[in-house]
């Protein structure tokens, strides 16, 4: 083999070496710094869960004291409002609802 095959194989050998390394520092970054921020935003949904659920859990105020909580009683209310609107709708009611 020839000196200059050589010189020219070794420079390729390097610039493959130094692209991988450089590859693996960018990647070790980018996992240091999107690890913290995903791990944040994980504890940030659980703990946001955390509150609507013992949101609805509690019982309602000024109500039966039953299994009831806040946020069924507000989606049965709005569910019987829909019924109630499209009913009066079908039935042809003025004013939206009937009296």
């Amino acid at each position: 083999m020839e000196i200059q095959e050589i010189k020219n194989r070794m420079k390729a050998y390097r610039f493959v070496a130094y692209s991988a390394v450089a590859f693996s520092v960018v990647a070790v970054i980018s996992v240091c710094v999107t690890l913290p921020m995903v791990h944040n935003y994980v504890h940030h949904v659980k703990r946001t869960m955390q509150n609507e659920i013992v949101y609805c859990r509690t019982p309602t105020i000024g109500g039966p004291s039953s299994s009831k909580s806040r946020g069924l009683d507000h989606v049965l209310q709005i569910v019987f409002f829909v019924i109630q609107l499209v009913i009066s709708i079908l039935l042809g009611c003025s004013g939206g609802l009937c009296a």
